[in-house]
């Protein structure tokens, strides 16, 4: 099966199974934030979302401000019940957007 077909049937609709996908398709030397980026991209297109907030680059300096070091230490992605209630009734991928900007403050 080529890495198109492997995209196309991902088992359950699922994010996590989208990203292994990507993740065993990716070329040495891409990183984290581009497989994110391009799961993300290509789950939109299958409507398939992310239903935890995934920790990269920018998300981790954010969610490290909002919640503390300890908070974020060795984890790869936070649920949304981790969050402030206020940040709660976003979605995963808007929580991201907030701590990619956050993380500038």
């Amino acid at each position: 099966m080529d890495k198109l077909d492997r995209i196309k049937n991902i088992e359950d609709e699922d994010f996590d199974n989208l990203m292994a996908v990507v993740v065993s398709c990716a070329e040495k030397g891409i990183g984290e934030l581009t497989v994110y980026d391009t799961s993300f991209r290509i789950g939109v297109f299958l409507s398939i979302y992310p239903d935890k907030i995934y920790l990269h680059r920018g998300t981790t300096i954010g969610a490290s401000l909002l919640l503390g070091k300890t908070a974020i230490r060795g984890k790869k992605c936070l649920e949304k019940a981790e969050f402030p209630q206020d940040l709660q009734s976003l979605e995963p991928y808007e929580i991201e957007d907030f701590l990619c900007i956050f993380k500038s403050s």
